[in-house]
Order: C-alpha cells, then sequence, then structure tokens
C-alpha cells in the first residue's frame, strides 16, 4: 500500500508538464531511501555479536574426579616412562574407557588434583578439604551427573557452527552498498559509485545505453535525487530540502562535493552511531525499493514530469532505460541490494546459532550452580547434625513426594524417567506413569557405586535432566526447613 501510494504520487505529481525541480519534489523518495543511508552512519555495531564456543568447566571436572575411586584416579596419573629418561613423562595407556575429548578432560582433571595442595585448591570454593572432604562422598552421584551434563554442552559448545561472516566483511558489504567503498561519501568516486567515468548529473543519472549505473549505491541514488545539474539556472532549487539552499548541486565533471552533500542530509540527518541487525536492515533494504517505480521498460527513482531527468529544465530523477519489465522494476543493476542480503543472511544465521550458544552456555552455568548445591548440602547437613545433637529430622516422605509432584507431571514421563524419587511410578498394564504419592524415595547410599566418575551415564534430554535435578534440591531444601 505505501509504495503503491508513493508511486502514485510520484508518477502524477508533475504529470505532463516540463517544469524544473523545486524545493522538497523528492521529500518523499528521501523519506524512503533515508533508513538505507543511515545504515553506514557513525560507530557501526553489529548485532547480535559472535557468541563464544568456549566454555571452562576445569573446577567440574576436577571436583568429580576427586570423588573418584584411587584406582581410576591413578589411570590417569602420569608416570616417569623410562628410570632414565630424566622426568620425561607420559599418561598411563591403561585407561580407555571414553572418547578422545574424555580421555583429555579426565587427564587433565587427575593432573588438577595430583597433590595435597591443588586438591585443597579445588575443594576450597566448596567448602572443602582434604581433611573433610570425605563428606562429599554423599553427593557424588549429583555431581558426577551435573558434571556430565555440563560436559556434554561443552563438547556441543565446540562442535557449534555460526555460518555467518565476520563483522570486518560485514561492515565491508555494508560501506559498498551505501558508498561502493570504505571511508563514507566521497565525491571522487567513478566506478564504485556506478559512474563509468566522471561525469555530469544529466548523463550520470538518465541512462540509456548501460555506460553508467545511478542504482549502483544508495548514495549515488540520493546523489541523483537531491542535487540539481551543475548549471541549473535561474535559480538552483533543493529537491530534498533544505528550502532556498542554491548550492546542492552536481559537478559539471562528477558528483556533488562533501559540503553539498553534507547539506543534504539535513533532511536524513546523520548518526552518530548505529546498531545493524538482520531485521533493521531488511526494512530498509524494503524500504528503499519502494522508492523504485517502472513505466513500459523503464526504472524511474524521484519525479518524473514526463519530459526528462537532468535535474535543471526536467525533474531531478533517475530514468534507467530496460530496467523494468512491464511497469515492474527490475533491481538486477541494484549491487547495494545484493550487498544488503549478504548481511541479512549473515545475521540472521548468526541469531540463529547464538540462541542455540546461549542455550548450552546457559545449561552449564545452571550445572555449576547444581554442583555447588549438591556439594553444600553434605556439609549443611553435618551442621545440622551438630545443633539437634546428632539426631536427624526428616520430613514426611509423602511431604516431599507432594512437593515433587508439583513441579512435573508423572503423566508426562516415559518408562525409563518414570523413577519413585520423583513421587512416580509405572503402571506396567497401562503402560504409563503415574503419580506414587506413598512411595518413599529410595535412601542415598554413601558411597560411588560406579567406581568411577566417568560421565558413563544414560543421557536424557538436557531439560528433563535439569528438571529432575531441581527435584532433588527441593527435597534437600525441606530437609533444612524441617532441621531448623
Amino acid at each position: 500500500m505505501i509504495r503503491a501510494i508513493a508511486t502514485i504520487a510520484l508518477l502524477t505529481a508533475g504529470a505532463a508538464r516540463a517544469t524544473p525541480p523545486a524545493d522538497d519534489d523528492n521529500i518523499a523518495t528521501l523519506t524512503l531511501l533515508c533508513p538505507a543511508l543511515q545504515l553506514a552512519d557513525g560507530e557501526i555495531t553489529f548485532e547480535p555479536t559472535r557468541p563464544t564456543t568456549a566454555a571452562d568447566i576445569n573446577d567440574l571436572l576436577a571436583l568429580n574426579m576427586s570423588l573418584a575411586d584411587s584406582t581410576w584416579q591413578a589411570k590417569f596419573q602420569k608416570a616417569k616412562s623410562d628410570k632414565g629418561a630424566s622426568g620425561s613423562k607420559e599418561k598411563n595407556t591403561d585407561a580407555r574407557e571414553g572418547n578422545e575429548a574424555e580421555m583429555t578432560a579426565w587427564a587433565t582433571a587427575a593432573e588438577a588434583i595430583n597433590s595435597k595442595t591443588k586438591l585443597d585448591a579445588v575443594l576450597k570454593p566448596y567448602g572443602y578439604d582434604s581433611t573433610n572432604m570425605s563428606l562429599l562422598a554423599t553427593a557424588a552421584q549429583e555431581i558426577k551427573h551435573y558434571t556430565a551434563l555440563a560436559f556434554d554442552a561443552q563438547q556441543q559448545l565446540a562442535a557449534a557452527t555460526i555460518n555467518d561472516k565476520p563483522d570486518t566483511e560485514l561492515k565491508q558489504a555494508l560501506d559498498k552498498a551505501i558508498y561502493g567503498g570504505s571511508g563514507g561519501y566521497k565525491n571522487t568516486r567513478t566506478k564504485d559509485a556506478g559512474l563509468n567515468s566522471a561525469e555530469p548529473r544529466q548523463t550520470a543519472c538518465v541512462e540509456a545505453a548501460n555506460t553508467h549505473n545511478p542504482i549502483k549505491t544508495i548514495s549515488t541514488i540520493v546523489a541523483c535525487i537531491c542535487a540539481v545539474k551543475n548549471d541549473m539556472s535561474p535559480t538552483p532549487t533543493a529537491p530534498c530540502g533544505p528550502n532556498s539552499e542554491q548550492s546542492i548541486k552536481w559537478e559539471a565533471t562528477g558528483l556533488p562535493l562533501a559540503a553539498a552533500w553534507n547539506k543534504l542530509r539535513t533532511r536524513c540527518p546523520v548518526l552518530t552511531e548505529t546498531t545493524i541487525t538482520a531485521s533493521k536492515v531488511e526494512t530498509a533494504l524494503n524500504t528503499a525499493k519502494q522508492a523504485f517505480y517502472g513505466k513500459g521498460t523503464d526504472l524511474y527513482v524521484g519525479k518524473y514530469d514526463t519530459a526528462g531527468c537532468d535535474g535543471s529544465a526536467t525533474g531531478a530523477c533517475i530514468k534507467y532505460t530496460n530496467q523494468a519489465t512491464s511497469g515492474i522494476p527490475k533491481f538486477d543493476k541494484a549491487a547495494w541490494v545484493s550487498e544488503l542480503t549478504t548481511i541479512i543472511t549473515a545475521l540472521r544465521a548468526r541469531e540463529k546459532a547464538t540462541e542455540r550458544i546461549n542455550a548450552l552456555q546457559n545449561q552449564i552455568a545452571t550445572a555449576k550452580v547444581l554442583v555447588a548445591a549438591a556439594a553444600k548440602h553434605p556439609q549443611s547437613m553435618s551442621d545440622r547434625l551438630t545443633d539437634t545433637g546428632g539426631k536427624t529430622q526428616k520430613p514426611e516422605d509423602g511431604d516431599t513426594i507432594k512437593a515433587a509432584q508439583k513441579e512435573i507431571d508423572c503423566t508426562s514421563l516415559d518408562k525409563e524417567t518414570c523413577k519413585p524419587d520423583v513421587g512416580c511410578k509405572y503402571n506396567e498394564k497401562d503402560s504409563k506413569c503415574e503419580n506414587d504419592p506413598v512411595k518413599a524415595p529410595p535412601t542415598k547410599t554413601n558411597t560411588n557405586t560406579t567406581g568411577s566418575n566417568s560421565f558413563v551415564i544414560n543421557k536424557m534430554p538436557l531439560f528433563l535432566a535439569f528438571l529432575l535435578l531441581k527435584l532433588k534440591n527441593l527435597e534437600f531444601n525441606l530437609e533444612f526447613i524441617i532441621l531448623f
């Protein structure tokens, strides 16, 4: 609708009369082109910024390894390969329980706890040291599980692809679309601006033989519709404002000078900084296209009076022969369209990748919080036992189950995840998961039953895993409340 209104206005405003351009003749056209022109203004920032695919979980890996049994830790200890090797070391090659990434992670974790000093440094953030770390045995399985989830997210991050372009390349594409090159507006440009050579306005903006390309860049289009012929008489005008300005003219041998360009930007103010997003570029591109219209096989931009586009005796417009089909403008020669499309495609890919990468980073951050909570629980329980003279006061199992069931819908779980510790039981007869408000969660063991903390677990969807872990923390919090 906007395009239709603009086209009707442009076609009919000066119908059947050959008159010189007047002040404000092309304000409507400039309004359509301005958002694209402003894309290259000021300090440019592309958003979203390129996300990082790195994530440090060495703290979790080291804590997890510290809770493994000595046999498992020994598999990753470094030892002298030969008595005469002058201290040269190599990894123990007996451990083959994981893939290459896991083996490397475990070896690094083992190295991080291979002395009392290092071990204490790993345990300190969690409130422990080598003298009381035995309390952590009750949380070993949970810590292993959280660490496995963090490790899985870290590996997905490492393998993530963005498929965009660096900001430097996006800036180059933006500069080419608007000005034909870097450095902003330059009246000395010729081929980069779409001109085969330094030519006057009436030659550059009226093209019939494909010698020049007045629609190659946004700035050349704006120069054609907003600046008049160098020798317009009797009085030069300002088709895009400011009114009564007489100096916004082309040169006899090329584009308007920088001073004239700065004046014609009055109605499309120069921005000091610009944030570039895919949506913003796409909107600017589509809006700028609305400034184009066709008549037969000819393409036009700006007010056309049916007599010509020389910017002096006739309108200040662009006429490009054979660049329209049945009155529909073609954009084959509009290089700015392809450059802006490149930017849109790259930033869309970055948006999609950023969403996924941020989700993985959040999963790692959540895992770290849950590890800290799981590690804190044994120490807190020990403190509560001291305060109550060694008597443990737990909430009724039914209360814990009911609280859990407020957090999860048992009917949404499959057979594998339908467990008593989340207040559910699997009905074999009906093949469905149901609430089990009377069955108590299983008692936690005080040892690591796997013999290692190697992350070799049956992986479930990450969101469900974190939900189940949240329920565990709910049980802990209820215990704390009762102990008070």
